[in-house]
């Protein structure tokens, strides 16, 4: 994992993009500065920093989804309403289109 994470830090730095507004968390961790002092991170804190995204980003996703379950679960007239909100957004239709 350290070494794809290090590949994708050093993307932008190799291509020399310095991008503002940044597009990518990657790009923003290389090219910013702290506005007191000027220092920006080097590339260990920048891994640490992008593998502690991705691993959150998951955790809390999954976290979410599990409490939801168990809440929708627990309040049927809720879940009914969300229901309505998929059918309402998505439609009714369960067909499976033969292009999938």
């Amino acid at each position: 994992m350290n070494a794809l994470v290090d590949a994708v830090i050093q993307e932008p730095l190799q291509k020399q993009q310095r991008i503002w507004p940044p597009r990518k968390t990657c790009s923003a961790s290389c090219s910013a500065a702290d506005r007191t002092t000027g220092e920006t991170l080097d590339d260990l804190n920048i891994r640490y920093q992008v593998i502690t995204f991705l691993i959150a980003g998951h955790e809390t996703t999954s976290g979410l989804l599990s409490f939801a379950t168990y809440f929708l679960l627990k309040h049927p007239a809720v879940l009914a309403k969300a229901y309505a909100e998929v059918d309402r957004v998505l439609g009714s239709d369960l067909t499976v289109s033969p292009h999938l």
